[in-house]
């Protein structure tokens, strides 16, 4: 048996065929996999000899998951038309139920949402109703082009705009359940539900001249103005109780809410010889509905969700749809129906996938939305597409290589000008330099002289050390003066700031005294090794009304920096977790001479002076990205540390878990005893709209559109170097806020609340139980 004929015998097989069949042959295209659409459209192309256009449409290629993605659809054959979608509306209840799979629902995945939508015709064959340029509605997907069929689209008059005429489909909805209700002038009316649908039955059953309207619902969420200003009562369940729906006394009652607990609701308070419509769709079955109270009210129950004519297959049935339409429009134009209130989202396409995961959540106060497909780029709205040679990229390249800096380009990466121009504004004018003095000439001070020349806007004026030797040998190679003490800086009348990088247990205080002497003041990480030291140092800076700030110039790193300026733009959207880990095979020789053996003291192996290991030397920076990037502060810390391999009184190791002000959980690993392991520090983050990555590659995915980059897809962070070494742009960031007479960007007030996540992590790992973080003044 061939491998064709072994296909074919498996049913899914032949039913893939057939539905293959059926579309190559014009039939329905809903049920056919995506995969194979994209085949079938050509040689349907093909053998009418059509040309083929490429949109952008939604698709859901699984239950709970959205994309927007090209689709092919074939030039108008005999009473078709082309339309370019502006705008499409959303029906939340309809969509939330097909989207998450709900009972009731017949969705074949992947699946095109939708049903509603409007726009500019573009393309029309035969003798259609409309012609190209006119604007129409329909009822088509979400898309940015639409092919139906002529006697299926709706003339949009003046006086209604795009975005209102989307809504045409829910509109024809709604009426047909007013016609089915035969309101008569002085009928009480109330609408179950307060989604679009009932939102807008409310505002119909007022036009159609009910005495008093009332809208029902089980909370008070979606009340909009439309309906304080057009309901006679807006009525809570939770808050008012059935009694005040039955006082209202209604004889008739439109049920929109799909709820089956709404039919013996309904039955209970309407009037006897009352009318009951269902307009929405049932999404289980109603098992507890009084039929003898049905038959002692004398009780009319209608159903009226208006699918044939949504698809109408009947001439009464495509009349009933076009009149319905025609009578929307005109109420929407008179004013009667406002949908201004009732849009509670406007969504760029490419946000499809976190529009659908919000609107997956049942809480959620959302009423309608449109998406707005004319926000796309014009190559993302409209292409041609021959079915021989493939899509025409010539107007994408145009359209990219025409793109302004930090918008989409070509590798996904944001623009390196762009970052140097931000990076670039805050620079001092060449003519003002800020005079720094350094105490501690040792490993971390000998490090920083060349990157404080480079900032351009500052300058290293003189050294000091308690060891002459270090002293001396950086002064004189640097041509600077030096001293063996630090008042020796303290007192120059020529220095404006004072850099410490000397031992842990120093810096608090050295870090007062030189703000007593009214000197700026820079300090190497930590700013102590208690929190009370350095709110000392704090206090002393205030009181003499200086600068005090801790270099973490860490920050400064490129891909650090656009990963803060996506977070902000919402690329998370709320932190929900994060995930910090530093790993470092750190040799025995460290804890006596550093990493550089330039100055040989045991000070890092001691508890007492240098107040902890791994995680105050190393970790303290991935700390600090986590409140730099995320704005969030971390509350509650859990902790356990050890010293497992190295000839230290200070943890090798630490893990913990840590809670933020949101609610949001994080966990951290440090460790030096990683065998094999060079320095590395990874920060992951995640939200409710997306995740950074910053482990090599740097990454980020959002749901959201941001910085001109598509959603839903993994862009990378610049990772070369820009405008200078870290430490060079802490410097001249530093310098200019200084001389500008500003606040230093890494406050005073920021380096406090990161020694008191430090020393939460300690004092939990000794006490053995969660603590929480101290809130420094």
């Amino acid at each position: 048996m061939t491998p064709a004929r072994r296909a074919l015998e498996n049913p899914a097989m032949r039913s893939v065929a057939r539905t293959g069949v059926k579309y190559a042959l014009g039939g329905d295209t809903e049920s056919v996999p995506y995969w194979l659409r994209w085949g079938l459209a050509r040689a349907q192309a093909a053998r009418r000899m059509r040309r083929l256009v490429r949109g952008t449409a939604i698709v859901w290629p699984e239950p709970g998951r959205a994309l927007a993605m090209g689709r092919d659809l074939p030039t108008p054959g005999g009473g078709q038309v082309l339309i370019r979608a502006e705008a499409s509306a959303v029906s939340p209840g309809t969509e939330r139920a097909f989207f998450l799979r709900s009972r009731n629902t017949s969705a074949t995945f992947p699946y095109f949402p939708g049903y509603s939508l409007a726009g500019e015709v573009v393309s029309a064959t035969g003798e259609p109703p409309v012609r190209v340029g006119e604007r129409v509605a329909a009822a088509a997907p979400h898309a940015s082009l639409a092919l139906v069929e002529a006697s299926q689209v709706y003339r949009v008059p003046p006086g209604v705009s795009i975005e209102d005429a989307a809504f045409v489909q829910l509109g024809i909805i709604a009426i047909n359940a007013i016609e089915q209700a035969s309101i008569r002038p002085g009928d009480a009316a109330v609408v179950l539900g307060q989604g679009v649908i009932g939102q807008l039955l409310v505002q119909l059953a007022v036009a159609a001249g009910a005495s008093a309207v009332g809208s029902v619902a089980r909370t008070d969420r979606r009340v909009s103005e439309a309906l304080r200003a057009r309901a006679e009562r807006v009525i809570t369940l939770q808050r008012d109780g059935i009694e005040a729906l039955e006082k209202f006394r209604p004889s008739v009652i439109l049920d929109a809410t799909g709820h089956p607990g709404a039919i013996p609701l309904a039955l209970r308070v309407i009037e006897p010889g009352g009318t009951i419509v269902i307009a929405g769709s049932p999404r289980e079955p109603c098992e507890e509905a009084d039929l003898g109270e049905l038959a002692d009210k004398e009780v009319t129950i209608v159903g009226a969700h208006a699918g044939r004519l949504l698809q109408p297959a009947e001439a009464g049935s495509k009349r009933r749809a076009h009149g319905y339409a025609q009578r929307f429009f005109r109420l929407v134009a008179g004013q009667e129906v406002d949908l201004e209130p009732i849009i509670s989202a406007r969504v760029h396409p490419w946000e499809a996938d976190w529009f659908y995961r919000r609107l997956a959540r049942d809480d959620d106060a959302m009423i309608a939305a449109v998406f707005l497909w004319d926000r796309l780029e014009a190559t993302d709205r409209m292409q041609r597409v021959s079915y021989l040679t493939g899509p025409d990229l010539a107007p994408l390249r145009r359209a990219r290589k025409a793109g302004s800096p930090g918008r989409l380009v070509r590798d996904n990466r944001l623009s390196f000008a762009f970052m140097r121009g931000r990076l670039a504004r805050t620079r001092g004018s060449p003519d003002e330099v800020l005079r720094i003095g350094l105490i501690g000439c040792g490993e971390r001070g000998a490090s920083y002289p060349r990157a404080i020349a480079a900032a351009g806007n500052a300058r290293l004026a003189m050294v000091a050390d308690v060891n002459a030797d270090l002293a001396r040998e950086l002064g004189d190679r640097l041509g600077l003066r030096w001293g063996t003490k630090p008042e020796d800086l303290l007192e120059s009348d020529d220095i404006d700031a004072i850099l410490v990088c000397t031992p842990h247990h120093l810096h608090a205080a050295q870090a007062a005294e030189a703000a007593r002497h009214h000197k700026h003041v820079m300090v190497e990480k930590p700013l102590a090794t208690s929190l009370k030291d350095a709110v000392a140092a704090v206090e002393a800076a205030r009181a003499s009304n200086v600068c005090l700030s801790m270099l973490l110039q860490t920050r400064y790193q490129p891909h650090i920096r656009a990963a803060r300026e996506l977070i902000a733009d919402g690329a998370l959207g709320s932190l929900l977790g994060s995930t910090t880990i530093f790993q470092h095979d750190k040799l025995l020789g460290y804890w006596a001479g550093g990493y550089s053996g330039r100055s040989r003291s045991d000070w890092r192996a001691r508890a007492e002076t240098s107040g902890g290991g791994v995680l105050i030397h190393s970790a303290i920076h991935y700390l600090d990205w986590l409140g730099y990037l995320t704005g969030e502060t971390i509350v509650e810390v859990s902790a356990e540390k050890a010293t497992l391999d190295s000839p230290t009184e200070v943890e090798d190791t630490i893990a913990a878990w840590m809670r933020y002000a949101n609610g949001a959980i994080g966990s951290l690993h440090a460790a030096t005893c990683v065998r094999g392991n060079e320095p590395i520090g990874t920060v992951e983050l995640w939200g409710t709209d997306g995740q950074v990555s910053l482990v090599p590659p740097h990454r980020f995915f959002s749901l959201r559109r941001v910085a001109g980059y598509r959603p839903g897809q993994w862009h990378q962070l610049p990772s070369a170097p820009s405008g200078g070494s870290d430490a060079t742009e802490y410097f001249r960031r530093f310098a200019a806020a200084v001389l500008a007479g500003k606040q230093a960007e890494i406050s005073a007030e920021a380096a406090l609340q990161l020694q008191a996540v430090v020393e939460a992590f300690y004092e939990s790992a000794t006490a053995g139980k969660p603590v929480a973080v101290s809130q420094p003044p």
